[in-house]
Protein backbone atom coordinates (compact mmCIF):
# COMPACT_ATOMS: atom_id res chain seq x y z
CA UNK A 1 0.00 0.00 0.00
CA UNK A 2 2.83 2.34 0.66
CA UNK A 3 4.68 2.20 -2.58
CA UNK A 4 1.13 2.45 -4.50
CA UNK A 5 1.08 5.60 -2.47
CA UNK A 6 4.35 6.98 -3.04
CA UNK A 7 3.90 6.02 -6.77
CA UNK A 8 0.96 8.24 -7.14
CA UNK A 9 2.52 11.09 -5.33
CA UNK A 10 5.05 10.81 -7.65
CA UNK A 11 2.68 11.00 -10.81
CA UNK A 12 1.10 13.88 -9.60
CA UNK A 13 4.04 15.95 -8.55
CA UNK A 14 5.28 14.73 -12.31
CA UNK A 15 2.31 16.20 -13.73
CA UNK A 16 2.43 19.38 -11.94
CA UNK A 17 6.00 19.81 -13.84
CA UNK A 18 4.58 19.72 -17.08
CA UNK A 19 2.21 21.77 -19.35
CA UNK A 20 -1.06 19.86 -19.83
CA UNK A 21 -4.60 19.62 -18.14
CA UNK A 22 -5.11 17.93 -14.54
CA UNK A 23 -7.99 17.26 -13.72
CA UNK A 24 -8.63 16.25 -9.29
CA UNK A 25 -11.51 15.08 -8.69
CA UNK A 26 -13.44 13.85 -5.24
CA UNK A 27 -16.88 12.04 -4.55
CA UNK A 28 -18.84 9.40 -3.58
CA UNK A 29 -19.23 6.08 -5.30
CA UNK A 30 -21.09 2.95 -4.55
CA UNK A 31 -19.53 0.12 -5.41
CA UNK A 32 -21.81 -3.59 -6.09
CA UNK A 33 -19.54 -6.81 -5.80
CA UNK A 34 -19.46 -10.44 -5.29
CA UNK A 35 -17.01 -12.40 -3.48
CA UNK A 36 -16.62 -16.39 -5.26
CA UNK A 37 -14.71 -18.63 -3.48
CA UNK A 38 -14.99 -21.50 -5.63
CA UNK A 39 -13.01 -24.34 -3.25
CA UNK A 40 -15.26 -23.70 -0.58
CA UNK A 41 -18.54 -22.75 -2.93
CA UNK A 42 -19.22 -20.10 -1.03
CA UNK A 43 -20.67 -16.61 -2.72
CA UNK A 44 -20.40 -12.99 -0.46
CA UNK A 45 -22.46 -9.99 -2.30
CA UNK A 46 -21.58 -6.89 -0.55
CA UNK A 47 -22.81 -3.39 -1.18
CA UNK A 48 -19.76 -0.89 -0.06
CA UNK A 49 -20.10 2.62 0.22
CA UNK A 50 -16.61 4.51 -0.76
CA UNK A 51 -14.80 7.56 -0.89
CA UNK A 52 -13.41 8.73 -4.45
CA UNK A 53 -10.47 10.73 -5.32
CA UNK A 54 -9.21 10.60 -8.95
CA UNK A 55 -6.68 12.37 -11.03
CA UNK A 56 -6.32 12.67 -14.57
CA UNK A 57 -3.51 13.85 -16.70
CA UNK A 58 -3.52 14.77 -20.79
CA UNK A 59 -0.46 16.61 -22.31
CA UNK A 60 -1.56 19.78 -24.22
CA UNK A 61 -3.46 18.75 -27.17
CA UNK A 62 -3.00 15.18 -26.47
CA UNK A 63 -5.71 12.74 -26.04
CA UNK A 64 -3.81 9.80 -24.66
CA UNK A 65 -2.95 10.56 -20.70
CA UNK A 66 -2.87 9.10 -17.41
CA UNK A 67 -5.66 8.16 -14.94
CA UNK A 68 -5.50 7.37 -11.40
CA UNK A 69 -7.92 6.43 -8.24
CA UNK A 70 -8.26 6.01 -5.11
CA UNK A 71 -11.11 4.85 -3.07
CA UNK A 72 -11.84 3.96 0.84
CA UNK A 73 -14.96 2.07 1.20
CA UNK A 74 -16.86 -0.01 3.85
CA UNK A 75 -19.72 -2.62 3.46
CA UNK A 76 -23.14 -1.66 4.12
CA UNK A 77 -24.98 -4.88 3.56
CA UNK A 78 -23.56 -8.28 3.08
CA UNK A 79 -25.15 -11.58 2.51
CA UNK A 80 -23.33 -14.92 2.13
CA UNK A 81 -24.39 -18.08 0.55
CA UNK A 82 -23.44 -21.67 0.42
CA UNK A 83 -24.65 -24.60 -1.85
CA UNK A 84 -27.96 -24.88 -0.13
CA UNK A 85 -29.03 -21.43 1.40
CA UNK A 86 -28.58 -17.94 1.76
CA UNK A 87 -28.63 -15.55 4.94
CA UNK A 88 -27.17 -12.16 5.84
CA UNK A 89 -23.73 -12.09 6.93
CA UNK A 90 -22.69 -10.49 10.58
CA UNK A 91 -21.60 -7.52 10.12
CA UNK A 92 -17.38 -7.31 10.45
CA UNK A 93 -15.80 -3.96 11.24
CA UNK A 94 -14.10 -3.61 7.55
CA UNK A 95 -12.45 -1.59 5.15
CA UNK A 96 -11.16 -1.61 1.85
CA UNK A 97 -8.61 0.09 0.12
CA UNK A 98 -8.29 0.34 -4.02
CA UNK A 99 -5.35 1.86 -5.67
CA UNK A 100 -5.69 1.79 -9.68
CA UNK A 101 -2.90 3.78 -12.19
CA UNK A 102 -3.60 3.30 -15.76
CA UNK A 103 -3.43 4.84 -19.65
CA UNK A 104 -6.41 6.83 -20.54
CA UNK A 105 -8.10 7.86 -23.69
CA UNK A 106 -9.87 11.37 -24.01
CA UNK A 107 -12.50 12.11 -26.47
CA UNK A 108 -13.74 15.67 -26.42
CA UNK A 109 -17.03 16.97 -28.05
CA UNK A 110 -15.99 21.21 -27.83
CA UNK A 111 -14.75 22.84 -25.12
CA UNK A 112 -17.59 21.85 -22.50
CA UNK A 113 -17.50 17.62 -22.74
CA UNK A 114 -15.18 15.70 -22.27
CA UNK A 115 -15.20 11.69 -22.08
CA UNK A 116 -12.16 9.63 -20.18
CA UNK A 117 -11.77 6.12 -20.84
CA UNK A 118 -9.22 4.18 -19.17
CA UNK A 119 -8.25 0.49 -18.49
CA UNK A 120 -4.97 -0.71 -16.54
CA UNK A 121 -4.05 -2.51 -13.64
CA UNK A 122 -5.68 -2.18 -9.75
CA UNK A 123 -5.07 -3.62 -6.29
CA UNK A 124 -7.60 -3.60 -3.43
CA UNK A 125 -6.22 -4.03 0.36
CA UNK A 126 -9.12 -5.00 2.91
CA UNK A 127 -9.41 -5.73 6.31
CA UNK A 128 -12.27 -7.07 8.14
CA UNK A 129 -12.58 -7.18 12.23
CA UNK A 130 -15.04 -9.50 13.96
CA UNK A 131 -15.51 -10.91 17.35
CA UNK A 132 -17.56 -13.84 18.68
CA UNK A 133 -18.73 -14.08 22.42
CA UNK A 134 -18.87 -17.61 23.94
CA UNK A 135 -20.11 -18.24 27.75
CA UNK A 136 -18.57 -19.77 29.97
CA UNK A 137 -19.56 -21.22 33.82
CA UNK A 138 -17.71 -22.89 36.54
CA UNK A 139 -18.34 -23.76 40.26
CA UNK A 140 -17.66 -20.48 41.62
CA UNK A 141 -18.08 -17.75 37.94
CA UNK A 142 -19.78 -17.59 34.95
CA UNK A 143 -19.86 -14.66 31.99
CA UNK A 144 -19.38 -14.03 28.93
CA UNK A 145 -15.52 -14.41 26.67
CA UNK A 146 -15.21 -12.36 23.77
CA UNK A 147 -12.81 -13.55 20.96
CA UNK A 148 -11.92 -11.02 18.21
CA UNK A 149 -10.22 -12.06 14.69
CA UNK A 150 -8.61 -10.18 12.04
CA UNK A 151 -8.49 -11.10 8.15
CA UNK A 152 -6.28 -9.13 5.68
CA UNK A 153 -6.45 -9.60 1.87
CA UNK A 154 -5.02 -8.31 -1.36
CA UNK A 155 -6.33 -8.62 -4.20
CA UNK A 156 -5.63 -7.80 -8.25
CA UNK A 157 -7.24 -7.80 -11.48
CA UNK A 158 -7.87 -5.14 -14.16
CA UNK A 159 -9.88 -2.00 -14.02
CA UNK A 160 -11.77 0.13 -16.91
CA UNK A 161 -13.16 3.27 -16.16
CA UNK A 162 -16.22 4.97 -18.51
CA UNK A 163 -16.43 8.60 -17.53
CA UNK A 164 -18.66 11.69 -18.53
CA UNK A 165 -17.03 14.73 -18.10
CA UNK A 166 -18.88 18.52 -17.96
CA UNK A 167 -16.59 20.97 -17.38
CA UNK A 168 -18.51 24.66 -17.01
CA UNK A 169 -15.95 26.71 -16.78
CA UNK A 170 -12.36 26.54 -17.20
CA UNK A 171 -11.31 25.60 -13.37
CA UNK A 172 -14.27 23.25 -12.14
CA UNK A 173 -15.79 20.57 -13.54
CA UNK A 174 -18.55 17.81 -12.53
CA UNK A 175 -18.29 14.01 -13.72
CA UNK A 176 -20.23 10.60 -13.53
CA UNK A 177 -19.50 7.61 -14.78
CA UNK A 178 -18.61 3.62 -13.63
CA UNK A 179 -15.84 1.46 -12.72
CA UNK A 180 -15.39 -2.01 -13.07
CA UNK A 181 -13.29 -4.62 -12.01
CA UNK A 182 -12.56 -7.95 -12.91
CA UNK A 183 -10.43 -9.51 -10.12
CA UNK A 184 -8.94 -12.80 -10.16
CA UNK A 185 -6.10 -12.89 -8.17
CA UNK A 186 -6.13 -12.97 -4.07
CA UNK A 187 -3.47 -13.71 -1.20
CA UNK A 188 -5.36 -13.74 2.17
CA UNK A 189 -3.96 -14.14 5.98
CA UNK A 190 -5.71 -13.76 9.15
CA UNK A 191 -9.42 -15.31 10.15
CA UNK A 192 -12.34 -14.35 8.19
CA UNK A 193 -15.65 -15.88 10.58
CA UNK A 194 -18.34 -15.85 8.40
CA UNK A 195 -21.58 -18.14 8.78
CA UNK A 196 -20.44 -20.54 5.80
CA UNK A 197 -17.02 -19.62 5.79
CA UNK A 198 -14.08 -19.24 8.20
CA UNK A 199 -9.93 -19.55 7.45
CA UNK A 200 -6.86 -19.39 9.42
CA UNK A 201 -3.55 -18.16 8.04
CA UNK A 202 -0.50 -16.77 9.87
CA UNK A 203 0.59 -15.49 6.77
CA UNK A 204 -0.56 -14.97 3.14
CA UNK A 205 -2.06 -17.58 1.36
CA UNK A 206 -2.72 -17.53 -2.32
CA UNK A 207 -6.47 -18.72 -2.73
CA UNK A 208 -8.61 -19.25 -5.83
CA UNK A 209 -10.93 -15.94 -6.22
CA UNK A 210 -13.00 -14.20 -8.47
CA UNK A 211 -15.45 -11.21 -8.37
CA UNK A 212 -16.87 -8.47 -10.76
CA UNK A 213 -17.36 -5.29 -9.29
CA UNK A 214 -19.51 -2.32 -10.24
CA UNK A 215 -18.94 1.04 -9.26
CA UNK A 216 -21.04 4.26 -10.17
CA UNK A 217 -19.43 7.48 -8.84
CA UNK A 218 -20.02 11.03 -8.84
CA UNK A 219 -17.26 13.59 -8.59
CA UNK A 220 -16.35 17.55 -8.53
CA UNK A 221 -13.46 18.87 -8.44
CA UNK A 222 -11.11 21.59 -10.40
CA UNK A 223 -8.88 21.73 -13.33
CA UNK A 224 -5.61 23.13 -13.68
CA UNK A 225 -4.15 24.05 -17.16
CA UNK A 226 -5.75 24.00 -20.42
CA UNK A 227 -5.38 23.79 -23.65
CA UNK A 228 -4.57 26.24 -26.87
CA UNK A 229 -8.22 24.94 -27.96
CA UNK A 230 -10.01 26.38 -24.64
CA UNK A 231 -8.36 29.50 -24.61
CA UNK A 232 -9.34 30.22 -28.25
CA UNK A 233 -12.99 29.01 -27.71
CA UNK A 234 -13.76 31.67 -24.86
CA UNK A 235 -11.76 34.71 -26.93
CA UNK A 236 -14.65 36.85 -28.26
CA UNK A 237 -15.30 36.88 -32.01
CA UNK A 238 -13.07 39.91 -33.86
CA UNK A 239 -14.38 41.58 -36.53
Amino acid sequence: MKKAIILLALMLLAAALTFGDEYYGFGTAVNFFNDNFPDDKYIRRQVVTNLVFTFNYFPEGGFLGVYSMLSLGSAAHITEQNERETMFARKADDSAFKVTVSPSIRLQAGSKWVFPLSAGPTIIFATENTSERTFASSGTSSGAIETKYRYQSISGGLNMNLAVMLIPSKSFFMTTGVSMDGIFLRSEKGEMRMNYRTTHNAKYENVRYSTFNVMPFFLLGFRIGGTSEDEHSEQPPTE
